[in-house]
C-alpha cells in the first residue's frame, strides 16, 4: 500500500469520527434549545454517543457470533 493511500485513509476515518462528534454536539444543542435547559442539551449530547457506541458494539458482537463482517478470518476452512 503506498503512502498516499495510507493518509487518505487515515484522513477519512479522522473525517467520519468527526462527523458523528459534530452531530451529536448539533442534536444536543438543538434539544438544549427546545427545551432552554443546557443540562438536557448535554445529556442528550451523551445519550446520543452512549446510543452510537452500543450499537456499534452490538454489530460487533453480532458480526462476531454469525461469522461475517469487517474482520479478516485467518482459518479458512475447505
Amino acid at each position: 500500500m503506498r503512502i498516499t493511500n495510507k493518509i487518505m485513509k487515515f484522513i477519512v476515518e479522522l473525517f467520519s469520527a468527526s462527523f458523528v462528534l459534530i452531530i451529536g454536539i448539533v442534536i444536543g444543542l438543538i434539544a438544549g434549545l427546545i427545551f432552554k435547559s443546557t443540562a438536557i442539551g448535554i445529556f442528550t449530547f451523551f445519550g446520543s454517543f452512549l446510543s452510537y457506541v452500543l450499537f456499534i458494539w452490538i454489530r460487533q458482537i453480532y458480526w462476531k457470533i454469525t461469522k461475517t463482517g469487517d474482520y479478516e478470518v485467518k482459518d479458512k476452512e475447505e
